[in-house]
């Protein structure tokens, strides 16, 4: 599975996501984070094993970002998925 998320930048992102997939019992293999500190945005792309309900992932992750946060769920990362 692929996660793609954009939101306001704020502490502790990334260790909000890694435990609502830790509590989710999926393992966390790869992770790309970059923040654009002028306009205050995270980007993040996480690859994860072990999801067994995509969309359960994406509202759980969704209630610990900010209210601004776009989440995109693949959940079958050799397929390409759109842009947010």
């Amino acid at each position: 599975m692929v996660l793609i998320i954009q939101c306001d930048d704020r502490v502790g992102l990334v260790a909000d996501i890694a435990s609502v997939l830790a509590k989710a019992g999926c393992n966390i293999v790869s992770m790309r984070e970059h923040v654009d500190s002028e306009e205050n945005k995270f980007f993040v792309r996480t690859e994860a094993e072990g999801i067994t309900n995509p969309g359960e992932i994406e509202m759980s992750i969704t209630k610990v970002l900010p209210p601004d946060a776009k989440v995109r769920v693949n959940p079958e990362p050799e397929k390409n998925i759109v842009c947010i």
